[in-house]
């Protein structure tokens, strides 16, 4: 039997290490790949303040049934800054508007 050269035997070394090499990770990194945990997704919230100027730009998602008392009475103190305004303006105009003689 024909003894093998140098550069054989490095050649077959290497064909097996590099076969071992790739029968190994290939089923660990797809072992890896089906078992892991899944990322959890992160909730971003959006806080969102509301006056008078843009109480009318209130998303309808934000009108559910628990929002609307609160929304009602926010639009009530606005319509009652209105008018609060709007007399203040009279008064500093005319200082007796309003008043009712008997």
């Amino acid at each position: 039997m024909k003894r093998p050269n140098p550069k054989q035997i490095l050649s077959h070394s290497l064909a097996l290490f590099s076969g071992c090499l790739i029968a190994i990770s290939a089923p660990v990194g797809a072992w890896h790949s089906v078992y892991t945990t899944p990322k959890q997704l992160q909730l971003v919230r959006r806080i969102d303040a509301f006056n008078c100027d843009n109480i009318e730009h209130i998303p309808h998602e934000a009108n559910s049934v628990e929002n609307a008392p609160i929304i009602w009475h926010h639009k009530e103190n606005c319509r009652a800054e209105r008018n609060s305004l709007l007399l203040m303006e009279i008064w500093a105009t005319d200082p007796m508007a309003g008043v009712v003689y008997e």
